[in-house]
């Protein structure tokens, strides 16, 4: 059950990229990728019963299969930004680039949150 719900966020996630809008941010054009997807490798789960309860890497990829579905194209994937090149920043890296979070309200202390700046889309 807890993986299902996990995909289902993440599918929700994905589609809410899609569909934010924040200008021309183009992530394919012509059957090309034009933006790179940007996530943190993933720490090692911890041994015992906390584990870590995000994957940035899992995200991003389940980000590029999506749009790879809808657009035939596939982002690639990197550690950081590069220079002048859209990019789509999860987790740890939209956090790191400046998406702030602590101002989300939610008695679960969960929530999402989509910034775009027409070079970047930011999202945790």
């Amino acid at each position: 059950m807890r993986l299902a719900s996990g995909r289902f966020v993440l599918a929700s996630l994905v589609a809410a990229v899609l569909a934010s809008p924040c200008g021309a941010l183009e992530l394919v054009r012509d059957g090309r990728p034009v933006a790179v997807v940007v996530a943190k490798p993933t720490a090692p789960k911890r041994r015992g019963r906390r584990r870590q309860p995000w994957d940035d890497q899992a995200a991003a990829r389940v980000l590029v299969e999506w749009v790879k579905k809808i657009t035939d194209a596939e982002l690639p994937v990197a550690e950081s930004a590069p220079a002048g090149k859209p990019a789509v920043l999860v987790g740890a890296a939209a956090i790191e680039a400046g998406l702030s979070l602590d101002d989300i309200e939610s008695p679960s202390r969960e929530g999402l949150r989509i910034v775009c700046d027409g070079q970047r889309v930011l999202l945790a």
